[in-house]
């Protein structure tokens, strides 16, 4: 995989492919292994998303957050259509936002062995979290 938007279609097929079953527990391992990282511990605010069908899924991270008095911040889109003009969107506002740590999260077959490309707006993580544990990236 060469450029990112093959990376992309690939983890897309390759999400499609999972079972909702196997999300579920994940999701669960998955929001355990966040808000047990010091980070997210101390951190007064986070930064999340609305997950689509059988992405790693943060809703339970958000409600955790929230019932535990933390600030949470998810990106909005009015449409689909509007989605796909301001590709990149979340990526500029976190540029300039420079939060003290990027953590991304995805599911751990979803981990590639080699880098994926990156353009100029995209944020290098330090951590990656799955539902299997944290990897440290930086």
């Amino acid at each position: 995989m060469n450029t990112k938007e093959a990376v992309r279609r690939a983890c897309k097929s390759q999400r499609a492919a999972l079972s909702v079953a196997d999300c579920n527990t994940w999701t669960t391992l998955l929001t355990k292994q966040i808000v047990n990282c010091p980070e997210y511990i101390s951190a007064n605010a986070i930064m999340a998303y609305l997950a689509m069908p059988k992405e790693a899924n943060l809703d339970d991270v958000i409600r955790h957050a929230l019932e535990h008095g933390k600030s949470v911040y998810v990106p909005v889109c009015t449409d689909k259509t509007t989605m796909i003009a301001v590709n990149g969107y979340y990526d500029r506002f976190l540029k300039e936002l420079s939060p003290s740590t990027f953590m991304g999260v995805c599911w751990s077959v979803q981990l590639w062995d080699t880098p994926i490309p990156m353009d100029a707006l995209d944020q290098q993580m330090s951590k990656i979290v799955t539902e299997q544990g944290v990897i440290h990236c930086v």
